[in-house]
C-alpha cells in the first residue's frame, strides 16, 4: 500500500502520501553444498544493496520444496538504540495483504457463500456505485482486480480517523477516472469494501474471521490485522524514511490502519510469512489442512485486467514472468516500512522481505536477486561476469517524453562494474546484458529496457527507452541531431488541429529537428518521414501513423491518425489562425503583458493576502474547505481542511518550511524547499526572479485565446511549462511534476480560469489540478482580503502539537 496524495491550489501543493548482520541461519533442513553457497552470496548481495539503498533494517525468510531454507534480519530495527533486526521482529506488510484477503474471500467461493462475480452491493447496500442514472456493478472480481474504473482515493482512509461505514459511504460520490472493467486503476477502498462485503456475507467480524481462518492455522502466532494489538507486540520494528536532501533518516509515527485493514493493515514477521509463502506454494495446503482449493488459488492467480505490458494483475497478485516461468508477486508500502512477496511456483521457490523503509526499490530488485541465486542454480543456469567494456555508453541523455521535459538521463557504471541508468527524480536502474535484439533489460524488471544508436562510426548517438510497446528516443546531449529534411520544408504543417477523439487540440511542431505531434493530455510524438502513402509513422510507437490532408491549392486542412496503417482513428481539421508565431517575443515582451511590476506593488500595498474557498477531491467524493495566506515575500500558509477525512497544511517562511496534517509533520529543506518556494502565489507575477531560466516556446491558440508557451527551469527541479494568455497575460495552464522523497515524482497539471482583478491583483479563482495518484480536484476560491492581520506564529513552521 502506498499512500501518495499530491494536494495543489494556485501554485501550492502539498504532497502527502509515503550495520548489523546476523551470522546465524535458520536452515530448517540440512541444505546442499551448492544451495549453502549461493545462500550466502544471496546474503551478500541483500547486505550490500541495503546500505545503498539506505534501509536501516530488514529480514527475509526463503522457502523452497516445501522448506524454509533461509530466515535472517540485516540491519537495525531501531537505528537510536542500534537494535537488530531478528526473524521475530515485526513490520507492516502493506498490500501484500490483498493477497489474504483475496485468498479469505477465496474460501467463500469454496464454501459456495459467495460467487466472484456476486455484485459488492449485494451485501453493502450502502456501496453503490452509479453513472448517468445507471447502476455500476461492481463484483468482487472487479473490486480485487482493480478494473473498476476508480481510481486511488487514500484520501479516504489516510487520517485514521473515518471508520469504515463512513469510507463506504462516500465513496460512491466519487466521479470515475476511466470506463468501467476497461484498464488497470489501484484503488484501496475497493479492497476494503470486497473484505467487508465478504464478511457481511459470511456473518462474522472481519479481522476475528482473518485471524481464525489462515493465521491460526498456518501458525502465524504474531501477526495481527489490529494495530493496538501490533502495537502490544514485544519486538516491533521502528519506521523510517531516508530523506535525500538531507542524507537522513526520518523517524515516522505508525500509521493506524483499522479502518482500511483488508488492503493494507496487516503486521507480521518473516517466521509468520514463511507460513503463508508454504501454504500457497503448495497448492493451499498446510500441515494436511486444505486452507483454499487449487481451484479458487489459481483463480488468484489469473489475469483478470492488463497492467502494462508483460504484467497482468489476478486477485491481489501482480502476474509477470522470469525466465519464461511465472512470477506471482506484489509489493507493500505505508509510512515507514516497505514489503515483497513473491512465488515461483514452477521452481517451487518463494520469499518475504519485510523492511522498516518507506518504498524502496529491493522490492523489485530482490526479486531477480533471490530467482538467480537460486532458480538459476537449480536449472543448471551459470552465471558469469561481464567483460564487455561499457564507457561508450556512459553519458547524459535528453528525455522529452511522458512527463519528462529537457531531463536528463544519465547513463553510468555502478560500484559493482554493472551498465545502469540515473532517471531522475527516480533511481537509478542496473541493467542486464544485452538481449539477441540489444535490448538491455532493467534488472528490477522485464518489461522495461533500453538499448543504444549508433552512427556509422560506431559512436553512440541516443539512448532508446522500451516500454508498453513504445519506443522512447532519448538523444545523446553532447550528440547534434542532424535534420533529415529543410525545415522550412515543414512550416506548412505546423499549427493545432482540432481533433474528435482527444479533448483539445493536436499541436503540430518541430522537435528535434523533427514534425511532432503533441496531443493533449498525452505527451509529444516525433514522426519519421512519409513512407510512399503519406504515412508518418510515430517514432516511438510503430503501430501508429499521421497523414497531413492537403486540398487542391497544396494548403494543408486537415490531419488524419491511423492505427496499423488501415485503421482509421482520427480526423483533426486543421484550425485557422494557428500557424506558427513568427513575432518570435522575447522572455522580457511576453512577462511584460500581465503588468509584473504593477502587480508587484499591489502586493507590497496589500501587505498581506488571504483567499478562502473551496475544494473538491472529485474522483474521492470529498469536499472540504482551503484558506491561503501569503504576503509580498516569501512567506504563506495553506489549509486544506478535509473533515472527516483530516487536513492538510503547509508553510514556508523564508530559509524554513513543513507540512503536515494527514501525513506526518515533515520539514522541507534542499530542493524540496525550493520546490515550495516557487509556488507562492505571488509567483505568477514575478517568475523571473524564481526560475534560473526562461524560454518562450511559442505562441498557440487554446480554447479559442491566443496564448504564449513559456518554459521555466529552477535548478535540479523538473521544467514548469505554462500558458499565459496573450492579451492579459493571465496563467492559464501550469504543468510539472512534483518530487516527493518517497515516490520520486508526481507528474501535475493545473488548468486556471475565472481571472479577476481584486485588490490590484489579477488572480485566477478556479484551478482545476489532475494527477494520477489523487485524480482531479477543483479549487474554487470565493474571496480574497488584503491588508489582514495575522498573529505572529501564522507562518511558523515550528512542529506544531497538533502534529504529534
Amino acid at each position: 500500500m502506498k499512500l501518495k496524495l499530491a494536494i495543489q491550489g494556485m501554485l501550492l501543493h502539498a504532497c502527502l502520501l509515503v550495520v548489523l548482520m546476523l551470522p546465524a541461519w535458520a536452515i530448517a533442513k540440512e541444505t546442499p553444498e551448492s544451495t549453502a553457497v549461493q545462500l550466502e552470496l544471496l546474503a551478500d548481495a541483500l547486505e550490500a544493496k541495503r546500505q545503498e539503498l539506505h534501509i536501516p533494517g530488514m529480514a527475509i525468510a526463503v522457502i523452497q520444496d516445501g522448506q524454509l531454507i533461509m530466515a535472517r534480519g540485516f540491519g537495525h530495527r531501531d537505528l537510536a538504540q542500534q537494535l537488530p533486526v531478528t526473524t521475530d521482529t515485526l513490520f507492516a506488510i502493506g498490500s501484500t495483504s490483498k493477497a489474504l484477503t483475496a485468498t479469505l474471500i477465496g474460501t467463500l467461493v469454496d464454501e459456495g457463500t459467495i460467487s466472484w462475480d456476486d455484485e459488492l452491493s449485494q451485501y453493502l447496500p450502502e456501496y453503490r456505485f452509479s453513472q448517468e442514472d445507471q447502476s455500476v456493478p461492481i463484483t468482487f472480481r472487479d473490486s480485487l482486480s482493480h478494473r473498476t474504473g476508480y481510481s486511488r482515493n487514500d484520501l479516504l482512509w489516510a487520517n485514521g480517523q473515518a471508520t469504515r461505514e463512513q469510507i463506504l459511504r462516500t465513496a460512491p460520490g466519487a466521479e470515475p477516472w476511466d470506463k468501467f472493467r476497461e484498464s488497470f486503476h489501484y484503488n484501496n477502498v475497493m479492497y476494503l469494501a470486497a473484505g467487508q462485503a465478504a464478511a457481511h456475507a459470511k456473518g462474522v467480524n472481519w479481522d476475528e474471521w482473518l485471524s481464525n481462518e489462515l493465521f491460526k492455522p498456518l501458525g502465524m502466532k504474531q501477526a495481527t490485522s489490529v494495530f493496538e494489538q501490533a502495537m502490544n507486540r514485544p519486538v516491533i520494528a521502528t519506521g523510517y524514511v531516508w530523506n535525500d536532501a538531507t542524507e537522513q533518516h526520518l523517524t515516522l509515527p505508525r500509521r493506524n490502519l483499522n479502518n482500511v485493514t483488508p488492503a493494507g493493515g496487516v503486521w507480521a514477521d518473516v517466521n509468520d510469512m514463511a507460513q503463508w509463502v508454504r501454504m500457497l506454494l503448495n497448492q493451499g495446503q498446510y500441515n494436511g489442512q486444505q486452507i483454499i482449493s487449487k481451484e479458487q488459488l489459481d483463480n488468484t492467480w489469473s489475469p483478470q485486467v492488463r497492467v502494462g505490458a508483460g504484467v497482468d494483475y489476478g486477485f491481489g497478485w501482480f502476474l509477470q514472468s522470469w525466465q519464461g516461468q511465472s512470477v506471482i508477486e506484489h509489493g507493500g508500502s505505508i509510512d515507514g516500512y516497505a514489503a515483497q512477496v513473491a512465488l515461483l511456483p514452477e521452481s517451487n521457490l518463494g520469499f518475504v522481505l519485510l523492511t522498516n523503509v518507506t518504498a524502496t526499490p529491493l522490492q523489485q530488485s530482490s526479486m531477480n536477486l533471490v530467482w538467480e541465486h537460486l532458480a538459476s542454480t537449480a536449472q543448471g543456469v551459470s552465471k558469469t561476469t561481464s567483460t564487455e567494456d561499457f564507457k561508450p555508453f556512459v553519458g547524459e541523455y535528453l528525455a522529452n517524453f511522458a512527463s519528462f521535459k529537457d531531463d536528463v538521463f544519465e547513463v553510468l557504471i555502478t560500484e559493482q562494474g554493472t551498465l545502469a541508468v540515473d532517471v531522475p527524480g527516480q533511481m537509478i536502474y542496473e541493467l542486464k546484458a544485452p538481449d539477441v535484439d540489444g535490448r538491455r533489460y532493467f534488472t528490477l524488471t522485464d518489461t522495461v529496457a533500453v538499448s543504444f544508436d549508433h552512427d556509422d562510426n560506431g559512436q553512440v548517438m541516443a539512448l532508446r527507452m522500451h516500454q508498453n510497446r513504445m519506443n522512447f528516443e532519448l538523444p545523446r546531449k553532447d550528440v547534434l541531431i542532424k535534420p533529415e529534411i529543410d525545415p522550412q520544408l515543414l512550416q506548412p504543417y505546423l499549427g493545432q488541429y482540432q481533433s474528435t477523439i482527444f479533448n483539445g487540440a493536436i499541436e503540430v511542431k518541430i522537435q528535434n529537428h523533427r514534425l511532432t505531434l503533441d496531443v493533449p493530455n498525452e505527451m509529444a510524438f516525433e514522426l519519421h518521414q512519409p513512407d510512399d502513402e503519406g504515412l508518418r509513422q510515430f517514432r516511438i510507437k510503430d503501430d501508429m501513423s499521421a497523414r497531413f490532408i492537403e486540398d487542391d491549392s497544396g494548403k494543408i486542412t486537415a490531419l488524419e491518425l491511423y492505427r496499423d496503417r488501415t485503421r482509421k482513428l482520427d480526423t483533426a481539421s486543421k484550425i485557422a489562425g494557428n500557424e506558427p508565431d513568427q513575432t518570435k517575443l522575447s522572455v522580457a515582451d511576453v512577462l511584460a503583458i500581465g503588468k509584473p511590476e504593477q502587480r508587484k506593488a499591489a502586493l507590497e500595498a496589500g501587505k498581506v493576502f488571504t483567499l478562502k474557498g473551496t475544494i473538491k477531491v472529485l474522483n474521492s467524493g470529498v469536499t472540504g474547505t482551503v484558506s491561503t495566506t501569503f504576503d509580498a515575500g516569501n512567506k504563506f500558509r495553506q489549509h486544506i481542511n478535509l473533515a472527516p477525512f483530516g487536513d492538510v497544511i503547509v508553510v514556508v517562511d523564508g530559509d524554513s518550511g513543513a507540512t503536515w496534517g494527514i501525513n506526518p509533520y515533515t520539514e522541507l529543506h534542499g530542493k524540496y524547499l525550493r520546490q515550495m518556494h516557487n509556488e507562492h502565489p505571488a509567483v505568477a507575477f514575478n517568475v523571473q526572479d524564481h526560475f534560473d531560466h526562461i524560454q518562450v516556446v511559442g505562441k498557440r491558440v487554446r480554447d479559442g485565446r491566443d496564448v504564449h508557451v513559456l518554459r521555466l527551469k529552477d535548478q535540479d527541479l523538473p521544467s514548469v511549462t505554462v500558458m499565459l494568455d496573450a492579451n492579459t497575460g493571465d496563467l492559464l495552464r501550469y504543468r510539472t511534476r512534483v518530487l516527493n522523497m518517497v515516490t520520486g515524482s508526481v507528474p501535475v497539471t493545473i488548468e486556471y480560469s475565472d481571472h479577476r482583478e481584486v485588490h490590484g491583483l489579477r488572480m485566477p479563482f478556479k484551478s482545476t489540478i489532475t494527477n494520477p495518484m489523487m485524480g482531479k480536484l477543483l479549487l474554487e476560491y470565493d474571496e480574497i482580503q488584503a491588508n489582514v492581520t495575522v498573529s505572529d506564529d501564522l507562518f511558523s513552521t515550528a512542529r506544531p502539537k497538533s502534529a504529534d
